[in-house]
């Protein structure tokens, strides 16, 4: 029986992740997230109280995943360049999602709590490995600007890079991904 209600749970919290990624939290009912399940609403309310629990389940789910895997990537002997290429498509090929849709969700749907709670969440879970691997850099970086910073600058720039994806699934790179990340380390200056 245990096993089962932790197996519904997650069913939920993937079916939730669908949708939510795609329409955003106030674009998603728990109607949909039911049907797509296959359960009905007080179903689905035995799980979870609210949306905005099936919600903070979604990122904290996924955010275990991720920073398992950017903890991997960003311990590996390679370049800056190498890290971070390999470290955002690892996030567009698993996780493609619209970060900005993402950062007015939680900060004009939710309630201050929670959104605080999933600020701590995306800091330890996303922002963290990138600011390891900038810290641990061969390259210097400019004075004064701080890692953390710099990562919030390379979310803002390829967001809209890492979700593009084609009503098939598969990825629809407008750019290479290794000139995306020479453009943010670089400029479009000539060295």
């Amino acid at each position: 029986m245990v096993a089962n209600k932790e197996y519904l749970r997650q069913r939920i919290i993937t079916a939730a992740e669908q949708l939510f990624m795609i329409q955003g939290f106030d674009a998603t009912s728990t109607r949909q997230i039911a049907e797509k399940v296959g359960i009905t609403q007080p179903n689905l309310y035995y799980h979870f109280p609210n949306k905005e629990e099936i919600y903070i389940s979604v990122l904290e789910s996924i955010s275990q995943k991720v920073a398992s895997e950017l903890n991997r990537l960003a311990s590996k002997d390679w370049t800056l360049k190498e890290k971070l290429i390999a470290m955002v498509d690892f996030l567009q090929t698993e996780h493609p999602f619209d970060f900005s849709q993402m950062f007015k969700d939680i900060h004009r749907a939710l309630p201050r709590e929670s959104a605080s709670r999933l600020m701590v969440i995306w800091q330890e879970s996303f922002q963290a490995p990138f600011v390891r691997v900038l810290k641990s850099s061969e390259l210097p970086l400019y004075e004064g600007i701080k890692e953390e910073v710099i990562v919030v600058q390379l979310f803002t720039v390829l967001s809209t890079y890492m979700m593009f994806k084609s009503p098939s699934g598969h990825s629809k790179k407008q750019i290479p991904l290794d000139q995306a990340i020479d453009l943010f380390l670089y400029g479009v200056l000539a060295r």
